[in-house]
């Protein structure tokens, strides 16, 4: 089945929730600077690699007892537009007074930002409570095995079950096959946009992704295709087509490939697969709409514009406004050129080595506004210098703050124009300048969201 959700009706769906994010909540998790001690124990499960079996996880799971199922289950996979397209469907499920969980990945301040229901965003207590839960039914032995994504995945699922949501909607992580997410049962699989990614395990073509996502999916789950499947539209077009002659080897017995538009960006392109969907489950699947909402979920790191403190506006006062994108791979960094990079602007964008290439330096180069590299993240994972000891014309530094100080970029914002500051990269480079001191931010304005206006 080919459909087409046109403007007027996403906007109906979805245009209703509100643009701006909770400016005192992202306030808060912004000064949100201790982690309790489970979560130490869970971040340093982090080291470890990517497992190529859910049969392990799968065998915990048979260990847990799960108080009760929800009336549907979502998983979206793809490269880019995942989380926002996640969130886009569980905003507008809530909205109609249904019962919703969230799960997205990874968090930009706190890690209570992976785990949402439609009540509430869990504090701390809570998650530890779960968490204690669990181990006390995998046995400590079990427990040690697990990765700090499969421990977010379990902890997620205890807390839906607890609070009975009716719809469960959950991101993958890396993949679709081998993801934790996967080891749930899902009634719906909605696939985004396919683009190079960790090609060491996906590989190394958009064909070859694109099967390792579709793969997530179980016996009769029904499949919802973005409309622009890859930024090439040929190879877009050609995608389409594997998938339009595979959909019976998918054993789905509903299928939905969104017919292209020429003229639609990237989120608009999200926007109209969360519609498709959310019309999909509202047809098909008998939900209680008496539920109170009384959180709006939210998807902080995505075309994300801030109103400077005071202490930034007077250490630099052609800065008049801060623009934040998680743009981390190549696709996404190119999108944001072409649509996010208007006007006068300074770029700072942070790149983790096992993502940095060539083609990111290309697009940056190819901008044409002024641009700075700087580091972020763990030490293993960091940009160092010698990964652009070949291109000493391109200006790195070793923080965001550094970067502020310098005499390169006291020169490029001293022309007299109002500029905009793009902080764009991994989601360390973006916690990093949100956590600078004196406070970057006074306001946050949030659009790439479920809540972007059409």
């Amino acid at each position: 089945m080919r459909t087409s959700i046109d403007l007027l009706e996403q906007k109906k769906v979805l245009g209703q929730f509100p643009a701006e994010a909770s400016g005192s909540h992202f306030s808060d998790l912004c000064q949100e600077r201790s982690v309790p001690e489970f979560l130490k124990e869970l971040y340093e499960k982090r080291q470890k690699g990517f497992k190529l079996s859910l049969d392990p996880l799968r065998r915990a799971q048979e260990k847990i007892q799960w108080n009760s199922k929800p009336n549907c289950s979502i998983q979206v996979v793809g490269t880019n537009g995942k989380g926002t397209t996640a969130t886009a469907i569980a905003r507008s499920l809530a909205s109609k007074g249904i019962s919703v969980g969230l799960f997205t990945s990874p968090h930009l301040l706190s890690y209570r930002e992976r785990i949402q229901t439609s009540l509430c965003w869990p504090d701390f207590a809570k998650i530890k409570k779960h968490y204690q839960t669990i181990v006390n039914s995998l046995g400590k032995e079990v427990s040690e095995k697990l990765s700090f994504f499969e421990w977010t995945a379990f902890i997620a699922k205890s807390i839906f079950r607890e609070q009975k949501v009716q719809v469960e909607v959950w991101e993958a992580g890396l993949g679709g096959r081998l993801d934790a997410t996967t080891v749930f049962t899902h009634d719906i699989l909605a696939l985004t946009s396919i683009g190079r990614d960790h090609e060491q395990i996906l590989g190394s073509t958009p064909l070859q992704v694109c099967k390792e996502k579709l793969a997530a999916t179980g016996q009769d789950t029904a499949i919802f295709v973005s409309s622009q499947l890859n930024a090439d539209a040929k190879t877009s077009a050609n995608l389409k087509k594997w998938i339009q002659s595979e959909s019976g080897y998918l054993n789905t017995k509903h299928f939905v490939l969104a017919d292209a538009d020429l003229h639609q960006t990237p989120m608009q392109a999200n926007l109209e697969l969360a519609t498709a969907v959310r019309n999909f489950v509202l047809s098909n699947h008998e939900l209680d709409q008496r539920e109170q909402q009384t959180h709006c979920f939210q998807f902080y790191g995505r075309n994300m514009s801030v109103t400077p403190s005071r202490a930034m506006q007077e250490q630099h006062p052609s800065v008049v406004s801060v623009h934040l994108d998680v743009c981390h791979n190549i696709d996404a960094l190119k999108t944001s050129i072409d649509s996010l990079l208007t006007g006068e602007a300074i770029l700072f964008y942070s790149c983790l080595q096992d993502k940095f290439s060539a083609d990111i330096l290309h697009a940056l180069q190819q901008a044409k506004v002024p641009f700075a590299l700087f580091a972020s993240g763990p030490k293993n994972r960091a940009l160092l210098p010698e990964c652009i000891a070949n291109h000493p014309d391109v200006n790195f530094f070793a923080s965001m703050e550094e970067g502020l100080a310098s005499a390169w970029f006291q020169k490029e914002s001293s022309n007299g124009k109002d500029l905009k500051l793009c902080v764009w990269g991994s989601f360390f480079g973006i916690e990093d300048f949100l956590r600078m001191e004196p406070s970057a931010i006074k306001s946050v304005k949030q659009s790439s969201s479920a809540g972007a206006k059409l």
